[in-house]
């Protein structure tokens, strides 16, 4: 058992948390400039 286990899985998690967020965040930039012009 490797003393790094558990910590590339949560850098997985993190990171696919932090993408989501970030294609919610487009999204929403994407509609608002879309109603903006």
């Amino acid at each position: 058992m490797s003393p790094d286990g558990p910590k590339p899985a949560a850098r997985i998690f993190t990171h696919s948390r932090v993408q989501s967020q970030l294609r919610i965040l487009w999204i929403e930039l994407s509609h608002y400039a879309a109603r903006a012009s």
